[in-house]
């Protein structure tokens, strides 16, 4: 659901960073005093483990479309919700700086749609309703996340006015897509949990982290390269974004940003093989995630580093 700063207006992308900036604020303050240095560590390998599993494209079968796990529930379960939210601007601002996976001028929206939504509203209703129990919350929780956050994207790619699909035409199209996208995130978060709870001898911390390398450079290889969920919701669009950004001074400023730091485009390597690309993508994405996140949580917190 990462979307590309083409399709979003200036005004939308400042709108919906002022509300991240104002969450984010009250992320730190909420975790600032509780971060422990095995917080440290759980919040850098939890947060690879989702940028591993988000390379993991499915297919949805006959719709020629496919998904990928937001991750944003099962940080929630591995590290509550003001860290789950604080780790999940971390994975998204490595996607768009290094591989060029969402539009940097688009974080706010995307991290609004992909963490807000999930970690602040949905997961503290959903502790709620079902008690507390994991298994529910894994396999339930994740539809209903997705299906608000197509919402969401919908209504700020619309508000942008840079494509000609109506809201009527693109939602339809959105919920149909990331009602099956969240069935199949429940599906693997349930899966992980249930395979992290093994062999209760290993530290979690180390459960994790193996489980980011073998997804991130064995199992992406296996990834399906059919068009996300919003790219073929906006298949039949008479798309006009790739003008305005280049004449919007803002657009034009965060494409060539972007352009400068993405060493890593679409997850490959202009010199090595699509495959060794992936793999070198997937061991990059999980050291810089781990790397962002301890370094940010240092910043927080220097005196609980040992």
């Amino acid at each position: 659901m990462h979307i590309e700063s083409a399709l979003i207006s200036t005004a939308v992308a400042v709108g919906l960073t002022a509300v991240q900036t104002g969450a984010t604020a009250v992320a730190v303050k909420r975790t600032v005093n509780k971060t422990t240095t095995i917080n440290f560590r759980r919040a850098a390998v939890a947060g690879a483990l989702v940028f591993a599993l988000q390379m993991l494209n499915f297919a949805i079968p006959g719709t020629g479309s496919s998904g990928h796990v937001v991750g944003a529930i099962l940080l929630c379960l591995l590290l509550g919700k003001w860290g789950a939210f604080l780790t999940m601007g971390g994975v998204l601002l490595v996607q768009a700086l290094f591989f060029g996976d969402g539009g940097l001028l688009a974080l706010g929206c995307n991290w609004f749609n992909m963490g807000f939504i999930p970690c602040l509203i949905v997961y503290p209703l959903a502790m709620r309703i079902f008690k507390g129990n994991t298994n529910r919350i894994a396999l339930v929780t994740p539809i209903v996340s997705l299906l608000i956050g197509a919402f969401a994207a919908t209504a700020e790619i619309c508000l942008s006015g840079y494509t000609s699909l109506s809201f009527s035409e693109l939602i339809g199209k959105m919920l149909f897509i990331h009602l099956f996208i969240g069935i199949g995130e429940g599906l693997i978060i349930w899966s992980v949990l249930k395979l992290v709870e093994m062999r209760k001898n290993i530290k979690l911390n180390l459960k994790l982290a193996a489980c980011a390398i073998v997804v991130g450079c064995v199992f992406s290889l296996l990834a399906s390269a059919s068009p996300d969920g919003l790219e073929w919701s906006l298949a039949f669009a008479a798309d006009n974004a790739s003008n305005i950004a280049n004449t919007g001074i803002f657009h034009s400023f965060f494409d060539e940003l972007q352009q400068f730091t993405t060493i890593l485009p679409d997850y490959a390597h202009a010199g090595l093989s699509s495959l060794v690309g992936k793999s070198l993508s997937g061991l990059a994405g999980i050291a810089l995630v781990m790397g962002f996140v301890f370094a940010f949580q240092f910043f927080l917190s220097p005196q609980k580093v040992r």
